[in-house]
């Protein structure tokens, strides 16, 4: 904890190269193979500290907070606001790359976000773009689950789209539709972490959090287990807002689902903030438990975060001309 690392990323690449091969009947060219060592710069992160304890010092921590980010020139100038900054982590509510199903885009996407990605923790959970159903497959979520390693105890558990679900049969419109559900738990899913007093939970929005499913219960566990002495501070992390005041994504059922069955722990268990992406724009709300605001209790404060920059373009409200009360 509190430790600077350095490192740097090394590869061998195979490379061809011709020569000519003479005979007395036949000139042609032949393939040599050759062998070249490439090695980046060296770069340098500094590890989060961990909870305080009652005798030593508070580590102030300093978290960034994106979603839909996108690979625009929006995008590069939330990258460098952010760096500005320098944040102990970015926490990223889900839609990273845009890439939808054009894997060379998560590359470029990578190349973005690199000034900051390779001196900073960058934790993640999934949005819709993450999705990226494959048509002949039905394999989710492929390139997502490839290229991140989230902190989790358990082994990943996914399965495919089955062919009866309409959104395999809806891909020449969209491989990253914004209501559905899968099945995908542990992995890159769903995790938890620390960086100092502060607990962040990183859940997904498009996989059951009903009663009895398994990010259900381990939201449950990750809940009830907290030492609020030693991390006072309680973030949740997820892509579908529970609370939206603008026009777009209103209602999703995996939105439904989930607020319905987590926001009860959420309020029983005090969350301070609950962070959110997938409408493109940003609020953050009063504190409110079941639609009323709850200035007097331990209910979380809502905050949307997708205005991260991604080429889609900002939100307009649902109403504007009065505000909700919370």
């Amino acid at each position: 904890p509190s430790t600077i690392y350095y490192y740097k990323c090394s590869s061998v690449v195979k490379t061809y190269e011709e020569y000519p091969f003479d005979s007395s009947r036949l000139r042609f060219r032949q393939l040599q193979t050759q062998f070249h060592h490439v090695s980046s710069r060296v770069f340098h992160f500094t590890t989060p500290p961990l909870p305080a304890k009652k005798e030593m010092p508070f580590t102030p921590v300093n978290l960034a907070l994106v979603g839909d980010l996108g690979q625009s020139e929006h995008s590069a100038h939330t990258i460098r606001h952010m760096k500005r900054f320098l944040p102990t982590a970015v926490l990223h509510a889900g839609d990273l790359s845009y890439a939808d199903c054009v894997h060379s885009r998560w590359d470029s996407w990578f190349d973005l976000i690199e000034p900051l990605s390779s001196g900073v923790p960058w934790h993640v959970c999934p949005g819709n773009h993450e999705l990226e159903i494959e048509p002949n497959s039905g394999s989710v979520y492929t390139s997502y689950r490839s290229r991140f390693k989230m902190p989790t105890k358990s082994p990943e558990i996914i399965e495919k789209l089955d062919e009866r679900n309409p959104a395999r049969h809806k891909l020449n419109k969209t491989c990253t539709p914004s209501a559905l559900l899968t099945v995908y738990d542990y992995g890159n899913s769903f995790h938890s972490t620390t960086f100092g007093q502060v607990r962040v939970l990183f859940l997904n929005s498009y996989t059951s959090s009903q009663p009895g499913s398994r990010q259900y219960r381990w939201v449950h566990s990750e809940l009830r287990n907290i030492d609020r002495a030693k991390e006072p501070w309680l973030v949740v992390i997820m892509h579908c807002p529970f609370y939206n005041t603008f026009a777009s994504h209103r209602h999703e059922k995996q939105e439904i689902q989930m607020r319905e069955s987590l926001e009860p722990l959420f309020v029983r268990y005090s969350v301070n903030i609950v962070v959110a992406g997938h409408t493109h724009a940003y609020s953050r709300s009063k504190p409110v438990a079941y639609d009323t605001v709850a200035l007097d209790s331990r209910a979380p404060t809502y905050i949307v975060v997708g205005d991260g920059g991604n080429r889609e373009g900002h939100d307009r409200y649902y109403n504007s001309v009065e505000a909700e009360d919370w």
